[in-house]
């Protein structure tokens, strides 16, 4: 019984590695699309998230600098308005945040809790919508497990929900871990429930993520 337990244990795939182990000269860009469709609703906004780690003093820092890159109605491309600025976060590779952001959109902040990934470790991605301070939300439930249809044990599943309301927020998704610096290369959303930026009707929301000009730092 003992020698059959241990060759199922030795056959289960492990879970990929959730940490973020970065080094200095590490720089990538994620590219995201946000699309929100629903009654008379076909919207998308994408964005980019540059990446550096760089050296400044004596210590790493991973510095993040988010961007709208444009919006698109029923197919149409709307410039952005004018003095759009970067936002730019500065983090440790410790987790200690120098310039935390004061958050101002609920419904945001929402969004980036359904598609935010698990980390170990103290170091994850900066966010760029916290939860504003006045506010308080409700949990959610989260199960990650290893998505059972790919067979190198790579990709992993998640299906996430709020814990109340009216209308909860639900989530179904999948992601990708880059194997040597846990950079997060892939993934795949769909939201239900979802309020559309700025209004309170619901749509549905398909949020995709891809990383491109990836350069990493001679590991030993």
């Amino acid at each position: 019984m003992l020698s059959l337990l241990a060759a199922v244990v030795l056959q289960t795939p492990k879970m990929p590695d959730s940490t973020l182990r970065l080094k200095d000269g590490d720089s990538w860009t994620a590219e995201y699309s946000y699309h929100y469709t629903g009654d008379d609703i076909d919207l998308t906004q994408n964005e980019t998230t540059r990446f550096a780690v760089v050296r400044e003093g004596k210590r790493d820092l991973l510095v993040a600098e988010w961007k709208l890159k444009e919006s698109k109605t029923d197919g149409e491309t709307i410039p952005n308005p004018p003095g759009v600025k970067s936002v730019i976060r500065k983090i440790t590779l410790s987790g200690e945040d120098l310039n935390p952001l004061v958050g101002d959109d609920v419904t945001r902040h929402r969004i980036e809790r359904m598609i935010q990934v698990e980390r170990k470790g103290s170091l994850s991605e900066p966010t760029f919508f916290p939860v504003p301070s006045n506010v308080r939300l409700i949990g959610v439930n989260r199960i990650v497990e290893l998505e059972p249809r790919v067979k190198d044990g790579s990709v992993l599943a998640v299906a996430v929900q709020e814990k109340a309301g009216d209308k909860p927020m639900k989530a179904l998704g999948y992601y990708i871990f880059q194997k040597v610096s846990g950079i997060l290369e892939l993934g795949q959303w769909t939201i239900v429930n979802c309020p559309i930026p700025g209004g309170d009707t619901m749509c549905e929301l398909n949020v995709t993520l891809q990383i491109k000009d990836l350069k990493l730092a001679p590991r030993q």
